[in-house]
């Protein structure tokens, strides 16, 4: 099951509270579902409605709650994959985070990691005072900002602590939490081209190289690669062809 509906709680045991279910539309509108529990001749059935006018007539009713849940998404995506898609265009998010650190003395960091997603994203439709992009999967909406590497988002952490404090309330909800000082790069790309697996499959080649250079044989004769031999195995990763490519790590020779 996946995370398309969001609960506000989960009430079972008596038969006179009701649950509420939201799940986003596109759009950044949302549907409400009220969850019932009652009682016909000593068995317990759940029952769904909603007002909403994409779902007014959706009746539902099953004696499992988690049954019940399933029918509900499957009933939501089959909307919102049919009837609210008109405005949705294919797109690939582009993720890259990036550290270079020293831990302690003597020990030095470095990550590279790159992420791309298929998503469909609402082009021209920024929201927020950040120019969110609204993008959605199969099963789930979220907002996103695309930024560049140094983007400075540090103003973004709330001075005070407490959690009724507005600003504490917005840092909360917003899709920079966490990130505020973090270097991350997040780039749309309208389309899905062929160009983001080359680009992969490019970096996966000089990493294997790369891999492949710095085996113990290879460091202990020629130490660690040069700044000029760097550039010379990705012009090499860039020019071959899969086949090329050293796989799986080179042999110890004693």
């Amino acid at each position: 099951m996946s995370d398309l509906i969001r609960t506000r709680a989960t009430r079972m045991d008596d038969a006179r509270k009701i649950d509420e279910w939201t799940v986003k539309l596109p759009g950044g509108e949302s549907a409400k579902f009220e969850v019932g529990l009652k009682y016909v001749d000593g068995t317990g059935f759940f029952s769904v409605k909603s007002e909403h006018p994409n779902f007014k007539d959706l009746r539902l009713v099953s004696d499992n709650f988690a049954a019940l849940k399933e029918d509900v998404e499957i009933a939501a995506q089959a909307v919102i994959d049919n009837e609210l898609s008109i405005d949705w265009d294919e797109a690939r998010k582009i993720e890259l985070r990036h550290q270079a650190r020293e831990a302690r003395a003597g020990e030095c960091r470095f990550s590279l990691s790159i992420n791309l997603d298929d998503v469909e994203y609402m082009p021209g439709a920024h929201i927020g005072n950040r120019g969110e992009t609204r993008i959605r999967t199969q099963f789930r909406q979220s907002e996103i900002v695309q930024r560049g590497h140094d983007d400075d988002f540090s103003d973004i952490r709330p001075r005070s602590g407490l959690l009724t404090d507005p600003e504490v309330r917005a840092y909360m909800r917003s899709p920079l939490r966490g990130e505020d000082n973090e270097k991350v790069t997040r780039t749309i790309l309208p389309g899905r081209g062929d160009e983001a697996p080359e680009m992969i499959a490019t970096l996966d080649g000089f990493a294997a190289l790369l891999a492949a250079r710095l085996a113990p044989d290879q460091v202990g004769r020629n130490g660690l690669p040069s700044k000029d031999e760097l550039v010379s195995l990705m012009r090499q990763a860039a020019d071959a062809g899969p086949a090329e490519i050293p796989q799986g790590p080179s042999p110890m020779r004693l």
